[in-house]
């Protein structure tokens, strides 16, 4: 942190509920609902409530701003229930779009993606701030994390995983690139550079039965509330 002085406004950037209510198309979130929003929309809000808030609220920086994106047409009760949510960097929007007044007079915007049913270590963005290149454009990832089936944890490498970061120069107007220009799988190959942190474990993905593509894999591993100590994180009953 002493090589980067407070020279970049971070903004981790969740999708909680974006297709969720469409009756256009079949959107990703729409066909996890099976046609049922409200029963998708608790169920994830139960998992986001174990997993992913408290993983951010205990982050051992704090030096960031959470965008939570929100369907604009979010029912009332739902987004009373997102509002209830009281951790200060929590900001709900409705759109992902980042324009240099949004970040002040920074040289630099760091993003970081999450979903809202996962988490990171307790280090995990205080790492990123620190060690995420000043080049513009740099594509981010820890090479190394965990998933998580109900008790059940294996160590996964995935270099293209669904927790990238992505640090853009501020430009003088106009909206700035962020992390999802592109998918986590083609970010790397969109940004002008690419950083990969081998180490420890930094991610967790949390499988699920209403999971549409994630599967558990990697190599099992024993010691799971240890292991997951620094997640900070709500484990289920045995």
């Amino acid at each position: 942190m002493d090589d980067h002085p407070n020279d970049f406004y971070h903004i981790v950037l969740t999708n909680f509920n974006c297709g969720l209510y469409s009756t256009k198309g079949r959107t990703r979130r729409r066909l996890a609902a099976s046609r049922d929003p409200n029963s998708w929309f608790e169920h994830r809000c139960s998992l986001f409530e174990r997993f992913t808030l408290p993983s951010m609220a205990n982050q051992s920086s704090q030096d960031f701003e959470w965008r939570i994106l929100v369907d604009i047409e979010t029912p009332d009760n739902h987004r009373k229930k997102l509002e209830s949510y009281k951790y200060s960097n929590i900001k709900l929007v409705e759109n992902a779009k980042i324009f240099p007044e949004d970040v002040g007079d920074k040289d630099w915007l760091i993003t970081t993606r999450i979903d809202n049913d996962d988490a990171f270590h307790k280090d995990a963005l205080k790492t990123v701030q620190e060690k995420i290149a000043r080049t513009d454009e740099t594509a981010f990832y820890f090479g190394l994390g965990y998933s998580l089936w109900k008790r059940n944890l294996a160590l996964w490498g995935y270099n293209q995983n669904m927790f990238p970061s992505f640090i853009a120069k501020v430009p003088e107007s106009g909206e700035i690139k962020t992390v999802y220009c592109a998918t986590h799988r083609k970010l790397y190959k969109v940004a002008k550079n690419y950083q990969l942190l081998k180490g420890s474990p930094m991610w967790l993905m949390v499988v699920h039965e209403r999971n549409i593509s994630n599967k558990h894999r990697g190599r099992p591993m024993d010691r799971v509330p240890e292991r997951l100590s620094d997640f900070s994180v709500l484990l289920p009953e045995d």
